[in-house]
């Protein structure tokens, strides 16, 4: 970026020097320094420019690419260590002085930022803002990749169909375009959506091709993404030894290339796949791991699902307390997060931890909320579930006709579940 100073009026003349010595003269950072510092040349400069609202240059500086092992740009490769504040300080100025392309970028930018946050109604609505701008624009490969993030949080929120939809188009938009980039990540996401359906053999072909195509592109974070989804759907099936190799090969490249999302969901992963084959106490070596990384860059959605899975390994130890104690903390995140689906789940775990310690009234009132929330999403799969848990609580306390009545409504439903496969 070139400076003249000689054009620079005397109020800017402090801040584009600042500019000048922090873009060309500043010594290199030292090479025990932290990923931040490597780059807070560039933070600074940014602000600098900012203050004499040259957005032009700002942008510049927000789209420099880095010499890192991802090679991402500026505002990208702080999201992929967890510098998720310092990424939103970047794009509200931007948002709020710029306009179309800019100003778009900005906007999916600060609402990736705040979906790893958990800040879920936020992400949707900066992201329909870009959206109505790319499509302004006609912003062809810019209008699917919001589709694509939109996607991602419609993930995050449980709406796995409005998810593939988005996918799908990122996905076709991507090819036709011959966006080899795009089309890497719609087919990741469209994965991980068939994944949140259910459908295994779905999820696989598409992390399978994604699998495929990163390694062609290049690009490790993308393979170590796909590693990762690979891992988790083959534990959901039971190849559990082929799962730890999964997350063990994406654990090294996160590792690698400092992605740390990447390293918490391996080591998250590798604990779920240990607690699986009953090594609860390796399990919570891993989940512990994660849970310091993910309370280091403050990620809740993370520090949520690493909660939960504590939770389970210290029950199957007979740590009740304990799990009490991670169950308690998981169901505040994911009510903070608005995020039903698993604040149900953790209810649900939550009760079947006080079942355990014998606590059979909290359980019933842990089922029963839990239950409530069920009922609402129309999961009849929890909803048969803790129909039974609560017949079962109510057996415990020896209330014969709750027990008896819970489980008649559960036997109604498998009935008009038979009727329904009978017609």
């Amino acid at each position: 970026m070139k400076i003249n100073l000689d054009e620079v009026t005397t109020e800017q003349l402090a801040d584009y020097t600042a500019v000048e010595y922090y873009l060309t003269v500043e010594d290199d950072p030292p090479h025990d320094a932290t990923n931040l510092e490597k780059v807070r040349r560039y933070l600074e400069a940014f602000n600098h420019l900012s203050k004499v609202q040259n957005w032009e240059a700002s942008g510049k500086v927000l789209l420099t690419r880095l010499d890192t092992p991802t090679k991402q740009l500026l505002h990208d490769q702080l999201g992929t260590w967890g510098y998720y504040s310092e990424q939103v300080d970047l794009y509200e100025p931007l948002i709020k002085n710029c306009d179309f392309i800019l100003k778009a970028i900005a906007l999916n930018g600060i609402a990736m930022s705040y979906h790893a946050q958990g800040e879920y109604s936020k992400a949707i609505d900066y992201l329909k803002e870009a959206l109505g701008i790319r499509f302004n624009i006609f912003d062809v490969q810019g209008i699917a990749m919001t589709l694509g993030h939109l996607g991602i949080v419609y993930d995050s929120l449980g709406y796995s169909d409005t998810a593939i939809q988005c996918h799908q188009i990122h996905l076709n938009t991507a090819r036709n375009i011959q966006d080899r980039e795009g089309e890497t990540m719609a087919l990741g996401n469209l994965g991980n959506a068939y994944m949140t359906s259910g459908d295994s053999i779905k999820a696989i072909q598409y992390h399978h091709q994604h699998l495929l195509l990163a390694r062609e592109l290049q690009d490790p974070r993308g393979e170590g993404n796909a590693l990762g989804s690979l891992g988790s759907i083959y534990n959901s099936l039971v190849y559990s030894n082929s799962a730890i190799e999964y997350h063990q090969q994406r654990w090294l490249i996160a590792h690698k290339i400092q992605d740390r999302a990447g390293e918490i969901e391996a080591l998250n992963n590798l604990g779920l796949v240990y607690e699986s084959q009953g090594n609860c106490y390796k399990a919570i070596k891993y989940c512990e791991k994660a849970l310091l990384l993910a309370q280091e860059v403050k990620d809740p959605e993370f520090q949520g699902k690493i909660l939960a899975n504590l939770g389970t390994a210290y029950r199957k130890l007979g740590k009740y307390d304990k799990a009490i104690d991670c169950l308690k903390k998981c169901v505040n995140i994911k009510r903070k997060l608005q995020d039903n689906r698993g604040e149900g789940n953790a209810l649900k775990y939550l009760g079947i931890a006080y079942y355990c310690q014998r606590d059979y009234v909290k359980a019933i009132e842990n089922y029963q909320k839990s239950l409530s929330i069920v009922v609402k999403m129309q999961n009849n799969e929890a909803h048969e579930q803790l129909l039974i848990y609560l017949g079962m609580a109510y057996c415990a306390l020896e209330d014969y006709e709750k027990a008896i009545a819970y489980n008649q409504q559960y036997l109604t439903i498998v009935r008009e579940a038979i009727q329904q496969l009978k017609k």
